[in-house]
């Protein structure tokens, strides 16, 4: 009893996964899914698919886009020879062999396996638990990078395709001096985003932020909060540093938080010990600060 998962459209064309046994066999973007897809639609791990002694079946996995067969949205369901699924932009096929059929409804009754279960051997590394907070909204998403302390920072950008600019543009980047901040646009569930969050997790090198406003003026904003020294390197840090920025946060008054937002729906900074996410929003007294572990949502 085996079911034969094939790439019929998307990145991977071609590739194939068997699921054999009660183990499941998982499909996402991260290396540790067994098939990996380079797929910028794809959760890490996206989706599962397994066998058993009545029939094959696929469960989506939280993914942010969701898992699609036959055009359906599912969250778990019993699979037939020749149905498809559809997981970001990639369409695959199913292959069943020596399968008795199995009902949708028969299916939703197992107990054997669940969700939980499976994601037991599946958790992702704190970063992605990082990312998976920064996409719990819907609201576009921000960066802003401190590219002195990881020059690799620029090169992420320049091929990442989304919109980007230094807070100081006159810098020479074979001199970037102590701190160099950029704002940078994230796609939500792009490469880039998965990128910018793994390479700068536990760095300090970067804070997140949430906002429906176009680049430019979300741009223009932080800028007001750009001070240079006599001179002329940057000095302002509360809006670009987590540690500074949840100091700043913790201790400024109503009408200095006011000004500070904005526009800007939450802020994000990583804690200081790289447990926990930390979100700020404003709130009627002042700034609320919400801690946000870093571990997969409770399933």
């Amino acid at each position: 009893m085996n079911a034969t998962l094939t790439i019929l459209t998307g990145p991977g064309a071609g590739h194939a996964l068997v699921a054999d046994g009660p183990a499941p066999r998982t499909v996402g973007r991260s290396p540790e899914a067994s098939l990996t897809v380079e797929d910028p639609y794809l959760s890490d791990v996206h989706f599962a698919i397994w066998c058993d002694a009545r029939g094959v079946y696929a469960r989506d996995l939280e993914s942010y886009y969701g898992t699609f067969v036959n055009q359906q949205a599912v969250r778990e369901v019993a699979l037939r020879d020749g149905d498809t699924i559809q997981a970001g932009q990639t369409l695959f096929s199913v292959r069943v062999a020596d399968v008795p059929v199995v009902t949708p409804a028969e299916a939703a009754e197992r107990e054997d396996l669940n969700l939980a279960d499976m994601m037991a051997g599946l958790r992702s590394k704190p970063y992605d638990c990082a990312r998976w907070v920064l996409q719990s909204e819907s609201l576009p998403i921000y960066a802003i990078l401190d590219v002195a302390h990881d020059p690799g920072l620029l090169d992420l950008a320049n091929e990442s395709h989304e919109a980007f600019c230094a807070f100081d543009e006159t810098r020479d980047l074979m001199n970037l001096g102590d701190f160099a901040p950029m704002l940078m646009h994230l796609t939500p569930a792009s490469r880039a985003l998965s990128r910018a969050v793994e390479v700068t997790f536990g760095t300090g090198n970067a804070i997140f932020l949430h906002c429906d406003l176009p680049f430019s003026e979300v741009f223009g904003h932080l800028s007001q909060f750009v001070a240079f020294d006599e001179e002329g390197m940057l000095t302002t840090r509360q809006f670009y540093d987590p540690v500074v920025l949840d100091q700043w946060l913790s201790n400024c008054s109503l009408d200095e938080a006011r000004a500070f937002f904005g526009p800007i729906r939450t802020f994000f900074a990583e804690r200081e010990d790289g447990q926990a996410m930390v979100r700020f929003r404003l709130g009627p007294d002042g700034v609320v600060r919400d801690e946000l572990a870093l571990q997969m949502p409770n399933l």
